[in-house]
């Protein structure tokens, strides 16, 4: 009875194409990632200016006051 379930497994190839969804999915999500981390500096950058405009801005503001 184990032999037969276990022989049927093996032959059973209905699982392939989630496999080959799975490794684009993977793949994609790991070429996500490198493009997400090599913008990261820039928006570092950008978002460390803005802040400091904010700053700016706002001290400004205060001072009126």
């Amino acid at each position: 009875m184990v032999v037969a379930v276990l022989g049927k497994l093996l032959a059973d190839e209905g699982g392939g194409p989630a496999i080959e969804y799975g490794l684009i999915a993977s793949l994609v999500g790991v070429a996500a990632f490198g493009g997400l981390q090599a913008y990261g500096s820039s928006l570092e950058a950008l978002f460390g200016s803005v802040i400091v405009a904010i700053d700016r801005a706002v001290s400004g503001v205060v001072r009126v006051l």
